[in-house]
């Protein structure tokens, strides 16, 4: 399997935009449910869960932007903020658009969901997806809040909840408006004008790092940071950036914006996922697997977390590591076929014919069309096996007429 780069999960964990363009920081949906006057069952939930995994995988991204409730968002966003009724207008426009361009940047990234199940966190419904990019093995969580509309009884998405770092969508864009606000009102108070201008300043010039970055110019994006005042350098926004150009020009930089990371924001299991990726890409597989324990712990069960930690455990040389974990995955997701393989692989590296053909015909019998010799004459032992009186009796079963 194609895994990512550093910067490829990054970018899917976080699609930055600045004030009203703030990007989706996630993927695994959370859909928490508002007490209301037709509350949604566990029932309801789950099964809007496996619509909104449905419609992902058959392209039907769209469908699920429909569901998105754009005034009730509105309204999270806004209603603890002192807006006059003008600059309410203004936003509730921008607002609209800003939503949309971060719906499909998050949605579209995704080729694959999988619903995983319904949680009662803090006296809330929430269901959790898990959204993946199979071509390149991007994969992370994200969450929606889901709650009825009384007109219609349909039910809508109010809310996107970024699972990982624990961080609605809302809640992301009214923290960044509030301190405008602060801003200003402190400069009224103050009577410095020109404060306000540096702070939107700051806020023009992290929207020009983003734009350097998705136009891969990433030194040119590190450089334009470098003399934010230190509070902004470690805003999440932009010490997404900072990771995401850095990660191509200086490794010792990387290291330094995670540790501003992990400062800035204890416990935030986003980074847990990022630096897995990145100590994977530098062939540092006990710190990847610790990484991956990290969200296990975080996430719950997940079978793709598992054949992640099977497939670092198979390159770290731990074949007994690799199978147990692919077991789990298996028992999680029982379609989840890529842990086959690796079983397969696994049993060839620790030697022992009889497994090892266990694993072998169970595969060939589900998959009889994949060429499995191709996929495993790289790995150590193949070729015993192939040899062994084991593998060329159940051959010669194979090519008896």
């Amino acid at each position: 399997m194609t895994l990512a780069s550093p910067r490829t999960c990054l970018a899917g964990i976080a699609r930055v935009r600045c004030w009203g363009r703030i990007g989706l920081l996630g993927v695994v949906f959370f859909v928490r449910v508002y007490a209301q006057s037709s509350l949604l069952t566990e029932e309801e939930c789950e099964a809007t869960g496996q619509r909104i995994a449905h419609l992902l995988n058959t392209a039907s991204s769209k469908a699920v932007i429909d569901m998105f409730d754009f005034a009730a968002n509105f309204e999270l966003i806004t209603n603890s903020l002192n807006l006059n009724a003008r600059n309410k207008e203004l936003m509730r426009e921008r607002h609209r658009s800003s939503s949309l361009h971060a719906l499909n940047s998050s949605f579209n990234q995704f080729d694959s969901a999988r619903f995983l199940r319904v949680l009662w966190i803090e006296g809330e419904k929430r269901v959790l997806l898990r959204l993946q990019n199979k071509g390149i093995g991007e994969y992370n969580y994200l969450s929606c809040t889901l709650a009825r509309d009384d007109l219609d009884g349909g039910i809508k998405i109010t809310d996107l909840h970024d699972f990982l770092a624990g961080e609605t969508y809302s809640q992301a864009t009214r923290d960044l408006i509030q301190g405008i606000l602060d801003v200003q009102t402190q400069a009224i108070k103050d009577r410095t004008p020109e404060i306000v201008q540096a702070h939107l300043d700051i806020l023009d010039r992290i929207e020009t790092a983003s734009g350097l970055v998705d136009s891969r110019r990433f030194k040119e994006a590190l450089d334009s940071l470098k003399d934010l005042p230190e509070t902004w350098k470690r805003h999440r926004l932009v010490l997404t950036l900072r990771f995401l150009a850095s990660e191509h020009v200086n490794h010792d930089e990387c290291q330094r914006v995670a540790q501003d990371w992990a400062e800035a924001f204890p416990g935030d299991a986003s980074l847990d996922m990022i630096l897995e990726l990145n100590d994977e890409w530098l062939n540092q597989y006990d710190q990847a697997i610790q990484h991956v324990d990290s969200l296990m712990k975080h996430v719950g069960k997940d079978g793709y977390l598992s054949f992640r930690k099977a497939s670092l455990c198979l390159k770290n040389n731990d074949p007994a590591g690799a199978k147990r974990s692919a077991q789990e995955a298996l028992e999680q997701e029982p379609d989840l076929d890529e842990a086959r393989l690796i079983i397969v692989k696994s049993a060839l590296r620790e030697k022992d014919h009889r497994i090892t053909l266990f694993a072998w015909r169970d595969f060939h019998l589900r998959f009889p069309e994949t060429d499995l010799a191709r996929l495993t004459e790289a790995e150590p032992g193949y070729d015993d096996f192939i040899q062994s009186a084991e593998y060329q009796q159940w051959a010669a079963r194979q090519n008896a007429p």
